[in-house]
């Protein structure tokens, strides 16, 4: 007699995607130590995964040492209080905009909506880009506020013309020093970050694999209940990732 008894199905779910090179510095490393931790707190013996698992453990050694030595170089500083002063430049002309949107002169809170309307173009927060995102938007922003005539004459309007000077020459600072602390980071540490990420990358991706891999091999809880920790982890950064998009805006002419 045949049996047609069936064996239930089994789904084993993949590790989730994520791309590692939209990750700050900061935001690398503290997602490598996370992965570790969980992996470690689910017993690296008992996933079978002792060599990848070691192999990303010494990556992740040297990727902090790098990044502590980064962050240690004294441009940093410099960096940070230049980032501040655009972005509270930034959070300046957005209150004077807002405000006047509400100004009891027709005249005034049009010449407002003009630029309200203009930055919907951008990302709600321009603060909150990462270091390049943000020169970037800033010289485009400028770059409209100085070339345009409906922008140009809105601003003049509304008084913001020495926020907007104030705005460039931040944001030029900023970038000069960002370069030359990047230069100086290059000639102290030629075992870059940059290179050091590609490896970290590598092994990262071969502790992922082999995880998977048993997970088809040999199902069970442990197995699920680590691609699922994980998977928890990714979600997190990549909404993370995900509120960094940025628009291109059109031209207004």
């Amino acid at each position: 007699m045949i049996n047609s008894k069936k064996e239930p199905l089994i789904f084993i779910d993949m590790i989730e995607s994520i791309d590692l090179t939209k990750l700050r510095n900061s935001e690398y490393v503290q997602f490598t130590s996370d992965v570790l931790k969980i992996v470690t707190l689910n017993d690296p013996t008992l996933l079978q995964v002792n060599e990848k698992f070691d192999a990303m453990s010494a990556i992740k050694t040297e990727l902090e040492a790098l990044y502590k030595k980064s962050t240690e170089n004294p441009i940093t500083a410099e960096i940070e209080d230049l980032d501040k002063r655009r972005d509270n430049a930034v959070s300046g002309i957005l209150g004077v905009i807002n405000s006047y949107g509400f100004h009891y002169d027709g005249a005034i809170s049009g010449q407002a909506k003009v630029v309200q309307n203009y930055l919907k173009l951008y990302t709600d927060n321009i603060a909150q880009e990462n270091y390049n995102a943000e020169t970037a938007t800033i010289n485009n922003l400028v770059s409209d506020f100085e070339n345009k005539p409906e922008l140009l004459a809105a601003l003049t309007a509304l008084h913001l013309i020495e926020w907007k000077d104030e705005l460039k020459d931040a944001n030029n600072k900023f970038n000069d020093r960002y370069i030359a602390r990047t230069q100086d980071l290059a000639t102290a540490t030629p075992d870059n970050l940059k290179s050091k990420r590609l490896v970290a990358n590598t092994a990262y991706y071969e502790l992922r694999d082999r995880i998977d891999a048993f997970a088809v091999i040999n199902p069970s809880a442990l197995y699920t209940k680590t691609i699922n920790e994980i998977d928890a982890l990714i979600t997190q950064y990549n909404s993370l990732l995900a509120g960094r998009v940025t628009k291109t805006p059109p031209p207004l002419n």
